[in-house]
């Protein structure tokens, strides 16, 4: 796999509807970190590359992988909308 650049790891969080801090949440990397890779001044990780590529082709959303992984967080935390009060 070749490496993922920086334009078409900004035009995947958009894909996939995440913020760079929710992505950095979401696998557990700092928010300055992801900026850095939309930015071009770090390389994607290819790891991160992989699992934003197999998210796009197989339209699997936040809210899907969070329930693949046995995770119990609101899909709304990584995206740009807001949890609601309860």
């Amino acid at each position: 796999m070749r490496q993922m650049t920086a334009e078409e790891f900004e035009a995947a969080l958009d894909q996939i509807g995440v913020t760079h801090r929710g992505f950095g949440r979401l696998v557990d990397l700092d928010e300055r970190t992801v900026r850095r890779m939309v930015a071009g001044d770090r390389e994607v990780m290819q790891s991160i590359a992989i699992l934003i590529t197999i998210m796009i082709k197989k339209k699997i959303s936040v809210a899907q992988l969070l329930k693949l992984m046995g995770d119990p967080r609101d899909p709304r935390e990584f995206t740009d909308q807001r949890v609601k009060e309860q």
